[in-house]
C-alpha cells in the first residue's frame, strides 16, 4: 500500500520517470500504478520475475554471480560442484542458478545439501554429511590412482555475515580441507569481516572489481563523510541514467 500511494503521489507531482522501489513486492505494486500513466519504472530488486514492459531493474542479481563464478571455477579444471546453503528464498534461487550453469559448463552437482535458518545448530548436519560424502570420493580416487576428489572439487556457500562466519569454519573442522576443495561465495561474502575468516583464504566471490569502483566510493566519502553502500553506487547510475 505505502509503494502505491508514493508512486501515485510521484505521478501527480508530475515525476518522468520514477527509481525504487528495492523490494519485490513493492516493485509489483508501483509497477500496477505506474502504468496507469505510462511512467517508466527503475526498480532496485534482484528478483528478475518483476521485470517487465516500463519496469526495468537496475541491481545485482545472484543469476548473474554464479554464472560468473562458475565461468571462472569450471575454467580452471573443476568438474564436480557441491552446494551447501540455506533453504530460502535467496538460497533456492541460487540453488536453481548454480545447477543450470554448472549443467552448462558440462560439470555435476554431485553433493547438496540445505538449513533452515542461520544458526550454527543446524548447519552441522548438513556439513557433516557433506564431509562424509567428500570423504567417501576421496578414498575411492585413492584407490583409483586418482590424486583429484571423486566427490567434489567445489562447494558453493551463499551466506554472508555472521551466518557465513559460522558455516565456513565447518567445512575445514569436519576435514574439507579449503586447500584441496575450492570455497566459493556470492557477493554476501563482500565484507571485511568475511575476509579475515581463515576458512575462507583463498575463497573466491563475486562482486565489484575494485579498481573501477574506487572512484566512485572515495568521491562519495568526500561529499558525505561515510562509506558508501552497495546500493548507492546503484542509485547513482540511475540518476546519471
Amino acid at each position: 500500500a505505502g509503494a502505491r500511494s508514493a508512486t501515485r503521489a510521484a505521478i501527480s507531482a508530475g515525476a518522468d520517470v520514477i527509481l525504487g522501489p528495492i523490494l519485490a513486492d513493492n516493485v509489483r505494486a508501483a509497477t500496477s500504478e505506474a502504468r496507469r500513466s505510462g511512467t517508466p519504472l527503475i526498480a532496485f530488486s534482484t528478483d528478475q520475475t518483476v521485470a517487465t514492459r516500463g519496469t526495468y531493474l537496475l541491481s545485482f542479481p545472484p543469476e548473474a554471480e554464479v554464472a560468473r563464478l562458475v565461468d571462472y571455477v569450471a575454467g580452471t579444471g573443476a568438474t564436480r560442484f557441491a552446494f551447501l546453503g540455506p533453504d530460502s528464498a535467496y538460497g533456492r534461487r541460487v540453488k536453481t542458478a548454480y545447477d543450470t550453469r554448472v549443467k552448462e559448463r558440462f560439470g555435476e552437482v554431485t553433493a547438496s545439501e540445505t538449513y533452515q535458518g542461520n544458526d550454527i545448530s543446524v548447519m552441522q548436519a548438513p556439513a557433516q554429511s557433506l564431509a562424509r560424502f567428500h570423504a567417501e570420493g576421496e578414498t575411492r580416487a585413492r584407490e583409483n590412482g586418482n590424486t583429484t576428489p571423486m566427490s567434489f572439487e567445489a562447494i558453493l556457500l551463499p551466506e554472508g555475515g555472521t551466518a557465513l562466519r559460522s558455516l565456513a569454519p565447518l567445512l575445514p573442522y569436519y576435514d574439507i580441507d579449503p586447500a584441496d576443495v575450492q570455497f566459493m561465495g556470492t557477493s554476501r561474502w563482500a565484507d571485511p569481516e568475511t575476509v579475515r575468516e581463515p576458512a575462507l583464504n583463498r575463497g573466491l566471490f563475486a562482486g565489484p572489481d575494485k579498481d573501477t569502483q574506487k572512484p566512485f566510493l572515495d568521491a562519495y566519502d568526500r561529499t558525505y563523510g561515510e562509506t558508501a553502500t552497495t546500493l548507492a553506487s546503484l542509485a547513482y547510475d540511475a540518476v546519471m541514467m
